[in-house]
């Protein structure tokens, strides 16, 4: 049991504070007085997430958003309760000459602290770093076999990367791999010291979920909310041994596969010949394209910069595309940009291997002869032949240049026109569904819902009502609800969008947001009365 000092230390919080609420999550099997959840760290069901993640292959699973990632490490409690309290690492237990892991994945950190019941890893701290610190890490990473290729000594080395088996809770062997990073001299120092956002001790939460697993089993233990993360550089993948995972793969076929590794697509594709379109890698997240506009016209008349961004969010993705009107315009550029620094952040400058207007907005690269063109005026996106919807502007998929008919999923032109009247361009904040399918028929969506750019909505004003719903009810009495909802509604077709990989997921969380920020209110439709359809008390604290 931690004493009273070192409870004070914990950045923890509990879940529920109303024993009404504990009475029924009981009535659930769900015990939340016994579930600590650390401040800033989402939780979700493990076989929830379980059967989003793939199953073999060597990816790295995390937490992370825009700007940070969370690693874990396992200390013994001086050093835990040092870094907490200092929010930096330090102490006279803690040397910066000696090597320090860190892992991404919740469970392969269990496995080696034993669900913080080994010695010297008593107190388990979820690390929350910057996302450029991580991708540094990554990319000064070398495994031991790359290592051997470079013909470079061990103490030339600052990041040793390990892949090892991941473990299920319970310590079963899995055929993915778990990555494992091993941080020494300068790139630990800036780690422990300029790269950390946050440090929380979450043992007590782990705790209290390895009870859980001894009681209960899989099937209530809770654990971080983890995905995929992908890397961009394929210089970076390829030195890694990082295979590449599709994510829409997993959420349209309900399957995991592993699409190909980086190494194997640098060896058999060619570097891209010189082009009137530059690629710049390596941004910071918060450069807008007036700022690439400056810098990349001082060296010609630029047609047009486009930042990738992602297509749920509507953030920047960290990498962009300049077209220049003439090609030597864009080589002058890029000899004299590549390697520069923007906003502090060395930029990589190649050049294009495709039109970027031919790309997806997911970045998926040079488009196929089998992805079919948006017909919206202003929209042209290309998009994945498995996409009924253009995942830019939302419009629906029309015959395109290499579809003789519809019996793949294709609509006649004509269904798009009432789109095209309606939308206008692909900027528009407002979308609307004319096709008449759901018995909500045509929808816009609110315009205070303020939904970022490229972000999936709902088809009816039925489907959103659902949502509504939903995100008013765990936004007046807290996620656990969602949870329990799930636990008790889990095959209710009307709430998918409570699932991790849902489409409508962003959707639904975005919502939820905006109505605990007080910055949306939900509809009259919506309002009193048990929106969900499930007998649970009110949290009136």
């Amino acid at each position: 049991m931690a004493s009273s000092q070192g409870v004070d230390d914990m950045t923890l919080e509990k879940q529920t504070e109303d024993t009404e609420i504990e009475k029924s999550d009981m009535a659930c099997s769900i015990n939340y007085s016994q579930c600590l959840v650390p401040k800033g760290i989402d939780i979700a069901k493990y076989i929830l997430q379980r059967d989003s993640w793939p199953r073999e292959g060597k990816h790295i699973l995390a937490q992370y958003d825009d700007r940070s990632v969370i690693v874990y490490q396992a200390f013994n409690p001086a050093i835990a309760k040092y870094a907490v309290q200092n929010q930096r690492f330090g102490g006279e237990q803690f040397s910066y000459e000696r090597m320090s892991w860190i892992k991404t994945n919740f469970l392969w950190m269990m496995y080696r602290c034993g669900w913080a019941s080994k010695n010297n890893q008593q107190r388990v701290l979820a690390v929350r770093i910057s996302r450029h610190g991580f991708e540094k890490i990554l990319a000064n990473a070398f495994t031991v076999k790359f290592q051997r290729e470079q013909k470079l000594q061990t103490d030339e080395i600052s990041v040793r990367l390990q892949w090892d088996p991941d473990h299920s809770p319970t310590y079963d062997k899995l055929p993915r791999k778990a990555i494992q990073l091993g941080l020494k001299g300068e790139i630990l120092k800036t780690y422990g010291t300029e790269w950390i956002q946050s440090i929380t001790d979450i043992t007590d939460f782990v705790k209290s979920q390895k009870k859980v697993l001894d009681r209960e089993g899989q099937k209530d233990l809770m654990t971080p909310k983890e995905r995929v993360y992908n890397v961009l550089d394929c210089n970076t993948c390829s030195r890694i041994d990082l295979d590449v995972f599709e994510e829409w793969q997993c959420r349209n076929f309900g399957i995991h596969s592993i699409v190909k590794k980086a190494e194997d697509a640098a060896q058999t594709k060619p570097m891209p010949a010189p082009s009137n379109i530059l690629c710049v890698l390596g941004l910071d997240f918060e450069v807008e394209t007036e700022h690439l506009q400056e810098m990349f016209g001082k060296y010609g008349t630029i047609e047009r910069v486009h930042i990738v961004r992602d297509k749920k969010t509507g953030k920047s993705r960290g990498y962009a595309f300049v077209e220049y009107k003439t090609l030597e315009d864009a080589v002058k550029a890029k000899e004299h940009l590549h390697g520069g620094h923007v906003e502090g952040k060395e930029i990589t400058v190649e050049f294009s291997k495709s039109n970027f207007k031919g790309q997806d907005s997911q970045g998926s690269g040079t488009s196929k002869p089998d992805h079919w063109k948006c017909q919206v005026s202003g929209c042209g996106n290309m998009n994945f032949p498995i996409r009924k919807r253009c995942s830019k502007c939302n419009a629906p998929r029309t015959k395109g240049h290499n579809e003789s008919n519809t019996q793949d999923g294709g609509v006649p032109d004509s269904a798009a026109e009432p789109f095209v009247r309606s939308v206008g361009t692909a900027e528009q904040q407002g979308r609307e569904d004319t096709s008449g399918s759901g018995k909500g028929g045509r929808f816009t969506v609110p315009e205070d819902l303020h939904i970022p750019h490229g972000m999936d909505v709902p088809d009816t004003e039925e489907q959103h009502l659902e949502i509504e719903k939903t995100a008013k009810f765990v936004a007046a009495n807290g996620i656990q609800m969602e949870i329990m909802i799930k636990s008790k509604q889990g095959n209710n077709p009307k709430l998918t969008f409570l699932n991790l990989h849902d489409p409508l997921n962003f959707y639904y969380n975005h919502m939820v947001k905006m109505i605990k920020a007080g910055k949306y209110t939900p509809t009259d439709q919506t309002k009193g009365g048990d929106s969900i359809g499930i007998n649970v008390p009110q949290n009136t604290s």
